[in-house]
């Protein structure tokens, strides 16, 4: 039996927070773009993270359920490595992850 994701995982925990059992897995993928794409067919509904939403929601004319997850957020951190020089380009990319990380936070 294949390993579950986190992902699966706080959607089996939110629809048990509900009392509901979890919709039937039909296609499993990693890529978000495939996902979408199934999504933009009209044969498919899926969960997926707010930002693939928000990025691609127009452009594939998907419909957005209002449904709440009543689930604990997902928490990200970087990692840098002890006594190792961080190159410039990896600032830059910091930089710009803080940026839209704040803007997220700030839209909520």
């Amino acid at each position: 039996m294949p390993r579950e994701s986190i992902f699966t995982s706080y959607v089996v925990e939110a629809f048990a927070a509900r009392g509901l059992n979890p919709p039937k897995l039909g296609v499993r993928t990693y890529s978000a773009h495939q996902r979408v794409s199934l999504l933009a067919t009209n044969r498919f509904v899926g969960a997926d993270s707010g930002s693939v939403l928000r990025f691609n929601a127009d452009r594939f004319s998907l419909k957005v359920l209002p449904v709440d997850f009543a689930v604990r957020p997902w928490q990200v951190g970087i990692v840098i490595l002890k006594n190792r020089t961080v190159s410039p380009a990896v600032h830059a990319f910091l930089d710009c992850v803080r940026a839209v990380a704040s803007s997220l936070a700030k839209a909520k």
